[in-house]
């Protein structure tokens, strides 16, 4: 990262890179506040190929040596948790815990399923992998049990010669008191073997409870090969193009980092392209003005949904990659498995299904040409007429409508259905889980979705987010200018950030404020050297601190924010914050009960310009934006097909409303309005649907 961030110059360049699951989305912005905008087909086999297609497609004439800040959000993290395919990865556990990684909390999702597969991330370092060292810290963070060093060195000479190694875990109980133990087997291990990648749970997550330490720190391992290959590589690619700045990665929780640091940490970047969607969807819906918003960022493989309250995303920290426990800092965000490239399929007694799985990029849905012959959303998309098949993704594809018709064929003909009957059931489908998954994302934290606007981006959000609003009892939705890029500009409003924990274990009526003090200082200093790393000046960095707290007896806390320095009253002020966060999840809270302060932790920033959505010319009549007709389905109001107006996205004016039905075509997504919804487009440029009122229970 340059070593003083600032603000681009007017020749200079920002490029932000979102890599999905079917296209690679490039956003450029110049120091002048032009925009640019690319999609690139993703390339799963090297990420890197679509990625620099995609730049060089977006920089045209333009000097790579003029980009000044390039950011990434990344999706191989993820990918290599979902196929299976990190590192071969070993764990170092205190003796006698050696299967916690298997054991797990001894949760199960079916209660009565007598064959359910293994929910605990096994395959993170299988039995043969995992082996207990002798040595003990006790819960106060004592020496009972002196380390066996000659152990560990026996036990990773193994692990290399028969198994072949390529990464180790280290997690004892109780190094989040204590890391000496842990901090020498990571030395003995790298003076033994220099080429492994070693991960602590004293750095990767000092906080208490070891299966979710134990979790996060294999899962930590078992990226870092991977993850350092694949920035290794990118950022050498960059280099040789003739982009000279430093790669920049956006993390789980929303801020962006070096790819120096990411790749000491790599599990922070396990949910980094939907946390980018987040925040630019947060961007410009402030800008629009509004403070409560649902994002819903629908791509080709899976469906992102996230809050916005008050004009902050949720976060948390405990957070899931598939069932598995997730504990780092991030954006509290929920993926499905709902895509274009989603498949819908008929099971065994003639119910119809979509997803989870996805034709993704390669081979696609059938209407892409490519090989793929089962029928997807997009198929169904494109039989319902809802979609340009001469101009997709910005002319990057050319779809095929007769392989779309005769994927649906498959479907249609099991379930006594005419083809559009077929497409039109997909969509319900697959919107009802989008819109359920809503509902449970805001209902079980204490919010009605009633209350929120619903913002739409991702290549297939425009299309599908006007059912799901109504499925929700959304009256507002909001369709930004690019949304089918939106999370690639989420990237260029993004700050830089860090975040530190510690435990701290104590009741509220007991708590030692010097104590307290002294660890929120080691954290700053942690935060700080950090920071000083990225290039930031000290001067300029914003703190934000808080803690996790429960009553006395919980199994699990809430995280609490609070504002200044450390002093007495901040602690009576964090219980009643905690009290009435409860309450907000739960439904309940007892001012009576006692309040235990678990965990510290510290964020610190450092806010960077922020890009401004470019506000398109428009034109002065809806008339002077059609660009013609398409024959579309919508049902019930239109089972036969009905010729709709389809309109040209720059060429729309502010201010009048229109209804539906309606198709607005723009190079990187299409916008439908449905039947019995409105639009208009506000004066920045978004694209503001109304749906009808819903009545709402006030008694």
């Amino acid at each position: 990262m340059n070593s003083n961030p600032a603000r681009p110059s007017s020749k200079s360049m920002v490029i932000g890179v979102d890599v999905g699951g079917t296209f690679t989305d490039v956003v450029l912005v110049s120091g002048e506040g032009r925009q640019r905008i690319a999609k690139a087909v993703t390339t799963p086999g090297d990420y890197s190929t679509g990625i620099l297609n995609g730049v060089r497609d977006i920089l045209g004439d333009g000097e790579p040596s003029d980009v000044e800040r390039f950011i990434l959000g990344t999706t191989v993290a993820t990918n290599a948790v979902i196929e299976q395919k990190g590192a071969r990865t070993a764990v170092l556990m205190t003796a006698g815990f050696e299967d916690t990684l298997e054991i797990g909390r001894q949760k199960r999702s079916v209660l009565y399923d007598l064959f359910l597969d293994p929910e605990t991330p096994n395959f993170l370092a299988p039995r043969r992998q995992r082996l207990g060292i002798r040595e003990r810290i006790d819960a106060s963070g004592g020496v009972v049990t002196p380390l066996d060093e000659d152990q560990v060195r026996r036990a990773i000479t193994d692990l290399v010669d028969q198994h072949g190694i390529e990464a180790v875990a280290v997690c004892y109980l109780f190094s989040f008191l204590n890391p000496d133990h842990e901090r020498r087997t990571k030395e003995i291990i790298i003076e033994t073997f220099p080429q492994l990648q070693v991960s602590i749970s004293s750095d990767v997550d000092p906080v208490f409870r070891e299966y979710e330490r134990l979790c996060i720190t294999a899962l930590d391992a078992y990226l870092r090969p991977t993850m350092q290959s694949h920035l290794g590589e990118l950022a050498d690619a960059l280099s040789d193009s003739g982009i000279a700045a430093e790669l920049e990665v956006m993390q789980s929780r929303g801020g962006i980092s070096s790819y120096r640091q990411i790749v000491e940490l790599p599990a922070r970047t396990v949910l980094s392209g939907p946390a980018a969607g987040v925040l630019g969807a947060l961007h410009v819906a402030k800008e629009a003005g509004f403070e409560d918003i649902i994002s819903l960022d629908m791509g080709g493989t899976s469906a992102d949904i996230a809050v916005v309250k008050d004009g902050q995303a949720l976060t948390t920290t405990d957070g899931m990659i598939l069932q598995y426990p997730f504990r780092f800092p991030m954006i509290d965000c929920s993926p499905i498995g709902a895509g274009g490239g989603s498949i819908a399929w008929v099971d065994s007694v003639g119910s119809l299904h979509v997803g989870p799985q996805s034709a993704g990029a390669a081979p696609g849905p059938a209407c892409y040409g490519r090989g793929g012959a089962d029928p997807t959303v997009t198929d169904a998309s494109i039989v319902l007429g809802w979609l340009n098949p001469d101009y997709f993704a910005g002319g990057t594809l050319s779809l095929d409508v007769d392989a779309a018709h005769k994927a649906l064929e498959t479907i249609a003909g099991p379930l006594s259905l005419s083809v559009p009957e077929a497409a039109w059931a997909i969509h319900a489908i697959v919107n009802a889980k989008m819109a359920d998954e809503m509902r449970l994302w805001t209902v079980c934290r204490g919010y009605d979705p009633r209350d929120f606007a619903l913002v739409l981006l991702g290549g297939a959000g425009p299309v599908n987010g006007g059912m799901v609003a109504k499925a929700s009892s959304i009256s507002t939705i909001l369709v930004p200018n690019t949304p089918g890029v939106l999370s690639a500009f989420g990237l260029l409003v993004a700050n830089i950030e860090h975040d530190n924990s510690a435990a701290f274990r104590a009741a509220a009526d007991a708590i030692d404020v010097n104590a307290m003090t002294e660890v929120y200082r080691e954290l700053d200093a942690r935060g700080l050297e950090t920071m000083a790393r990225e290039g930031v000046p000290a001067d300029a960095i914003r703190i934000k601190r808080s803690a996790d707290l429960r009553y006395l007896g919980q199994s699990y806390e809430l995280n609490v924010a609070f504002n200044g320095d450390v002093s007495a009253d901040v602690i009576p002020r964090l219980v009643d914050g905690f009290h009435i966060k409860h309450k907000q999840v739960y439904g309940q809270h007892s001012t009576e009960a006692t309040v235990e302060f678990v965990n510290l932790r510290a964020v610190h920033s450092y806010p960077l310009p922020k890009p401004k959505p470019v506000t398109p010319a428009g034109g002065s009549s809806w008339t002077d934006a059609k660009v013609g007709t398409r024959r579309a389905y919508f049902f019930p109001e239109f089972p036969s097909g009905i010729g709709v107006g389809v309109y040209d996205r720059t060429l729309l004016p502010q201010g009048k409303e229109v209804r539906g039905p309606l198709i607005i075509d723009q190079s990187d997504t299409t916008t439908v309005i449905y039947p019995g919804q409105s639009c208009r487009v506000d004066r920045f440029g978004n694209i503001v649907v109304t749906s009808p009122a819903t009545h709402r229970n006030t008694t």
